[in-house]
Formats: C-alpha cells, structure tokens, sequence
C-alpha cells in the first residue's frame, strides 16, 4: 500500500502545471478544486512530502482568492475568472486547514472576519455562509451543498474557529443526513464517509446522525 502511494506522489508531481496548480486532466489549465484535492493527497501520504510542491500549491489558491472588499471575500472560484465557488472553497479549507481525521475541539473560537492570511479569509467566507443560510450554496444555482458544508465544518474545526458556523452546518447536516446519504433509499459511500468524519470532529453520534447509523450503513454497503 505504501509502494503504491508513492507511485501516487510520483505522479501528482509530474501532473502539477508549472503554476504549481494542478489541472482535472493532465495538461489542462489549472484549478482550485484539483489543486485542493493535490494538496489533500501530499498532506495525507507518509512519509510527507518535504518539497516545496505543497507550500507553492497553497500559494496558487492564494491567487484566486476573492479580495475582502467584495461580497464574496475570502471565497475561491472554480479557476481564475469564475464566480465564487463552494466546492471549491470547502475543498480547498479541508485540504489545507485540516489533517484527516480530526478531532472534536471543545472550544472553538468564533467566526473569523476576512482579514489577514489566505486560510484565514478562506474559513471567513465560508463560515458566514453556512452562519447566515445554515449551509453553502449550491454551485449548480439551486439549494444547499451538503458535501460543501460537511467540509467546511471539518475544516473549521481543524482550525479551531467558527464557533457559529460549526454549529448551525452540523445542525444543517443532521436534518439531513437520510436524503444526502440515502439517495433514493441506496446508501451513498461517499456521503456517509463525509459525515462520519463530521461526526468525528463535532463529537456527534455517528451510529445516530439523523436516524442514520452512519457505521453500519457505509459497512452494509460493501460488495
């Protein structure tokens, strides 16, 4: 497993653009979703990556970032040009700001303002989303995002803030937890693993997340 994991690294390096982005497909232009998802893996692999390919990653993302003068301060676009994005905010804040699992944090500090540092203005945006409308926004223009949410508080609690956001995105997330991991009654590997890592880092019951045992719904879908 671990050869295998290397050879991953291997790859990922040779596919990051010379922008230090990576792209969805070799070759491509870069993006902020992909070059998340790239930080997630080189932070993720043991032994860690020493090279500078993560900290000039990090810095790409900084690039795209929404200044704090605007509406949407602190938020990421899918690439450079791009309205702001929860995807692509939620990925980048549980690349970067969280090692996986995390733990429960018993005092979260409250919602960061749009200030100084990347990662910092990044859990700004998405922590006053998820504060005011209990959920990040569909990128597809209609309802919640609940993958972006379930990110999102894994990533602030990481960071040890947003004490508000935290809250009311997990409420979100309970309420529910049966259609977003139970689609049509099928369970949803995906999903269920999101929220368990949720449920991991606020300290809520994964085996009563909503009236779903998260455990042994992801254990009874194995094939």
């Amino acid at each position: 497993e671990q050869a295998a994991a290397r050879r991953a690294v291997v790859w990922l390096n040779n596919a990051q653009n010379d922008d230090w982005g990576w792209p969805y497909y070799v070759g491509g232009d870069s993006d902020a979703n992909s070059t998340a998802l790239g930080i997630l893996a080189l932070r993720t692999v043991t032994p860690q990556d020493r090279s500078a390919r993560v900290p000039n990653a990090i810095d790409y993302l900084a690039t795209l970032q929404f200044p704090c003068s605007t509406a949407t301060g602190g938020a990421l676009p899918y690439q450079a040009g791009g309205a702001a994005s929860s995807l692509a905010s939620s990925e980048a804040i549980a690349s970067i700001g969280a090692r996986l699992p995390v733990e429960p944090s018993t005092s979260l500090k409250r919602n960061p303002p749009c200030g100084k540092g990347s990662l910092t203005r990044l859990a700004s945006y998405v922590a006053a989303q998820i504060s005011t409308a209990g959920a990040l926004p569909s990128d597809l223009g209609t309802g919640q995002d609940l993958g972006s949410t379930a990110r999102s508080v894994i990533g602030l609690t990481a960071m040890g803030v947003g004490r508000a956001a935290v809250r009311t995105g997990t409420r979100t997330l309970v309420a529910g937890a049966r259609d977003y991991a139970l689609k049509d009654g099928v369970a949803n590997p995906g999903s269920l693993g999101l929220l368990l890592m949720v449920a991991e880092a606020t300290g809520t019951s994964p085996r009563s997340f909503g009236g779903v045992n998260l455990v042994s719904t992801l254990t009874g879908s194995m094939q």
